[in-house]
C-alpha cells in the first residue's frame, strides 16, 4: 500500500461516487476501482459498500479513513517541516558574545538578533556570554553555532567575518592630572597603572593593544585586570588606574570617568562573527545572510565627547 491509495480511498469517501472521485483524481474510474480493491484486499476487509445506486462507508471504511487523514497529515507535515529545515527556518542557534553592556557591540548584537528572529521565527535562540577563548573552543566543539568576538581572532578551524568597529578613547578617573589634557599622548598613558583584560580570555586583542604601545616606544604599567568591561570601568571610576575603551561605552555618563583622544590614534576595536569552516548549517547560513544584510549605520559621536 501506498501514500497515493490512502489518498484515493480519502477522495471516495468524501466524494461517495467513483466518477466523481475519478475527475477530481483526474484518472480514469476502472483503475481506481482496483485501486480501492487492491487496499481491501491487501487488508481483507471492505471499506466501501457499493450497490448499483450508491456507494457508502462501512463502519470499518470509517475507521480506517479517518487514520488515513490523520497519516496523511502527518506526512505533509513531515514533508513541509524538512523542506523549512533544510532552507534553514526551523531548529536551534545557539549564539556567544562577549558582552551583555550597553553599547555599539551590543546593540548590533540585539538588531541582528531581531531580525533574525522576524523572518526565522521558528528557530529556537540560545544566548550565552562568554570570553573570546571560550567561544573559540565551543565553537570548534559544537557547543556554539556562531560567536560573536573582539578582533583579532586566528584559528584556521573557524571562519571570522567583520560585523563592526569602532575608536579606542582613554577612560581615566575624573580627577586624573591627564584629565586636564585634551589629547593624551601614548606613553604619557603608559607610565599610569593600567587596567586590562585577562590575555586568556581575549588574547588577540590584548595583543594588539600592547603592540600599539610598544611601537610608540612604550610597555603598557599593568597592574590591575578586569574580567568584564563593567569590572574594568568600576576599576577605573575606583581611581585605581586608567584604560582604553569603545567610545560607545560612554553614551552614556558614566560617574567617575572622563574620556580623551590619545595620540596617535589607537587601534580601533572590531567585531565579528565567527563559525566553524566545516559545511555551515542551514540555520547557520540562513543568520549569515541576515548578517551580510547588515549595514550598521555610521557611528554619531558626540564632539565633545572626548574633549570635556
Amino acid at each position: 500500500m501506498e501514500l497515493r491509495h490512502l489518498r484515493y480511498a480519502i477522495v471516495v469517501a468524501e466524494e461517495l461516487h467513483f466518477s466523481r472521485a475519478a475527475a477530481r483524481l483526474n484518472i480514469s474510474q476502472p483503475p481506481l476501482s482496483q485501486q480501492i480493491k487492491q487496499i481491501e484486499d491487501e487488508l481483507g476487509v471492505e471499506l466501501f459498500r457499493r450497490t448499483k445506486r450508491s456507494v457508502k462507508l462501512t463502519p470499518t471504511g470509517e475507521v480506517f479513513i479517518a487514520e488515513a487523514r490523520s497519516l496523511l497529515r502527518q506526512f505533509d507535515r513531515v514533508a513541509k517541516v524538512t523542506v523549512e529545515a533544510s532552507r534553514g527556518e526551523v531548529g536551534t542557534l545557539l549564539v556567544g558574545t562577549v558582552t551583555t553592556i550597553d553599547n555599539a557591540f551590543y546593540r548590533v548584537l540585539v538588531d541582528l538578533l531581531h531580525r533574525f528572529a522576524q523572518r526565522y521565527p521558528k528557530v529556537h535562540l540560545g544566548l550565552r556570554t562568554l570570553s573570546v577563548t571560550q567561544q573559540i573552543q565551543d565553537l570548534k566543539d559544537s557547543r556554539l553555532d556562531i560567536g560573536f568576538v573582539t578582533l583579532p581572532v586566528d584559528d584556521s578551524a573557524l571562519v571570522v567575518q567583520h560585523v563592526y568597529s569602532e575608536p579606542l578613547v582613554a577612560a581615566l578617573p575624573e580627577k586624573h592630572p591627564l584629565a586636564a589634557q585634551r589629547r593624551i599622548s601614548a606613553r604619557a598613558l603608559a607610565e599610569e597603572p593600567y587596567i586590562a583584560f585577562p590575555r586568556r580570555m581575549n588574547p588577540g586583542y590584548v595583543d594588539r593593544v600592547i603592540r600599539f604601545f610598544q611601537r610608540e616606544g612604550c610597555s603598557l604599567n599593568i597592574v590591575h585586570e578586569g574580567d568584564s568591561l563593567l569590572m574594568s570601568l568600576a576599576l577605573v571610576s575606583a581611581g585605581v588606574g586608567v584604560s582604553l575603551f569603545p567610545i560607545s561605552l560612554f553614551d552614556v555618563p558614566r560617574k567617575g570617568i572622563v574620556t580623551r583622544k590619545l595620540k596617535p590614534s589607537p587601534p580601533v576595536m572590531g567585531m565579528g562573527v565567527a563559525y566553524r569552516r566545516d559545511t555551515p548549517s542551514a540555520v547557520v547560513e540562513a543568520f549569515l545572510s541576515i548578517v551580510n544584510a547588515h549595514k550598521p549605520n555610521s557611528r554619531k559621536q558626540s564632539r565633545n565627547l572626548c574633549e570635556t
